[in-house]
């Protein structure tokens, strides 16, 4: 599946853009995969210095942005997900709500022993703001949120959540520090993940603590050629890399739970590693 014309229902942006390894630097990969989600064409390599599997070339972040604007809800809205039980679950299950909500439920639950009374809590990407709602109303926290999607983001606000429709890299905070920012399954997504902490980690408190979230490739959820490479996921990290990342981005005290999913926490240091011991 390659890149369509614009008279084309469904977009599939074209990859143009080669990319060394974001975590080392290094620039001489080594191919893992041809394929993706839906068959299309996606080149997944690994990092033969660190072991990072990225895809490159890739999409621009132009054109990227032009795919979650048309088409991707038509390819991945209706994908669902698998339940404890190896069942496979989607919108149209008549559970979908009460699942979903499980899932916000459990994050809730994984940041409150984080946070006290009062504190001010940012999610990058945080759609319809389930989650922060949550820990507003079962932990009096203050919640902020950053949502590119206007539908999502406004039943965020109707939740009561200050958020903005845009991306992290046009939010200003202004005066605003957080005690927590917290991120799930949105890192694997952006075009410069480094930036992206970088900018998380000025927005913090003293104090303050980054929870991030995402797939974990050393425990992929089906095959990883076909299933779990997609053409949304420029980045598969696991716990050595993303700890890798978070370090470079000035990040210390790290706690790491690799799991079927893969969760990351640092504080903020103020230390850049720039040169760190890899495998």
């Amino acid at each position: 599946m390659s890149a369509t014309s614009d008279t084309d229902t469904v977009y599939i942006p074209p990859s143009t853009e080669h990319v060394s390894c974001v975590v080392c630097g290094a620039d001489e990969p080594i191919p893992v995969g041809t394929k993706g989600r839906f068959n299309m064409d996606v080149s997944s390599m690994a990092c033969t210095r660190c072991g990072l599997v990225y895809i490159t070339p890739r999409p621009t972040i132009e054109d990227m942005a032009r795919y979650y604007a048309t088409s991707y809800r038509t390819h991945y809205g209706s994908v669902g997900a698998i339940r404890a039980d190896g069942t496979r679950i989607t919108p149209e299950s008549p559970d979908w709500e009460a699942y979903t909500d499980s899932r916000y439920q459990h994050q809730a639950e994984l940041v409150a022993p984080l946070i006290k009374p009062g504190a001010k809590v940012l999610e990058m990407g945080c759609r319809y703001g389930r989650t922060l709602s949550l820990l507003a109303q079962q932990h009096g926290a203050i919640p902020y949120g950053i949502e590119p999607g206007e539908a999502d983001a406004e039943k965020a606000r109707q939740a009561g959540v200050d958020c903005f429709t845009g991306t992290v890299e046009n939010y200003e905070p202004g005066e605003t520090r957080f005690d927590l920012i917290q991120s799930f399954h949105v890192l694997e997504h952006v075009h410069d993940p480094l930036a992206v902490l970088l900018r998380l980690r000025s927005w913090l408190a003293p104090g303050g603590k980054l929870l991030v979230e995402v797939p974990n490739v050393h425990q992929p959820y089906g095959l990883l050629e076909g299933n779990f490479f997609q053409n949304v996921h420029l980045f598969n990290f696991g716990p050595h890399t993303l700890s890798v990342l978070f370090k470079r981005a000035g990040f210390g005290n790290l706690r790491v739970i690799d799991d079927s999913t893969l969760y990351v926490m640092g504080e903020a240091t103020g230390t850049n590693e720039e040169a760190l011991p890899l495998p």
